[in-house]
């Protein structure tokens, strides 16, 4: 299960557009080249920033914008609700090997979810009230969009600091082995 999957299904289920920011920055030429070191397309925040302000202002409905940097793109006053996927890192580490994702890309992920790098800079984007966090690990699709929906029909109490990996890990003697892991991989 990806964001993208469940942007759309929630999309879908609440009469939503569904933004893939990645998709945007592809399909209307919004990069600035490739980052060599990463494999991927480096994205025009400046430009996908407009172009999304924009489209969310024209819209008669609401939109959900996907992507690890929406909160870099969306504008804040533009933003009901910013909701971010949760996964511990021994999981997410095999989702994204599965994806194929090149080894260090895959380890800045994990390593950012380790340390909550998503939520700190969606919480500094758009404020902690309008921020809730979900967990995904080992969660089907639909019970993890049902839980988006019940976050979306609260008016208020948004719900950050339910998920520490950090803790989880070191609590586990997980932690070590996994940034044992993260090393050696690096040094490759």
């Amino acid at each position: 299960m990806g964001k993208s999957q469940f942007s759309h299904l929630l999309a879908k289920k609440t009469g939503a557009i569904h933004v893939d920011i990645g998709k945007v920055a592809l399909d209307e030429g919004f990069t600035l080249g490739k980052d060599p070191l990463r494999q991927t397309k480096i994205a025009d925040i400046e430009k996908i920033s407009t172009w999304i302000g924009k489209s969310i202002r024209e819209s008669r409905k609401d939109v959900i914008v996907d992507g690890h940097y929406a909160s870099a793109i969306v504008p804040k006053e533009l933003v009901r609700l910013a909701i971010v996927l949760r996964c511990e890192p021994s999981e997410l580490l095999k989702r994204l090997r599965r994806k194929k994702f090149p080894k260090r890309k895959a380890l800045e992920n994990v390593a950012a979810e380790i340390l909550d790098s998503c939520l700190i800079d969606t919480m500094q984007s758009f404020g902690r009230r309008k921020v809730c966090e979900i967990d995904t690990t080992g969660k089907a699709l639909n019970l993890i969009v049902s839980e988006a929906l019940t976050l979306l029909g609260r008016k208020s109490c948004r719900c950050v600091g339910k998920v520490n990996w950090l803790d989880k890990l070191n609590a586990t003697g997980q932690l070590d082995k996994l940034m044992a892991f993260m090393s050696s991989t690096n040094k490759r």
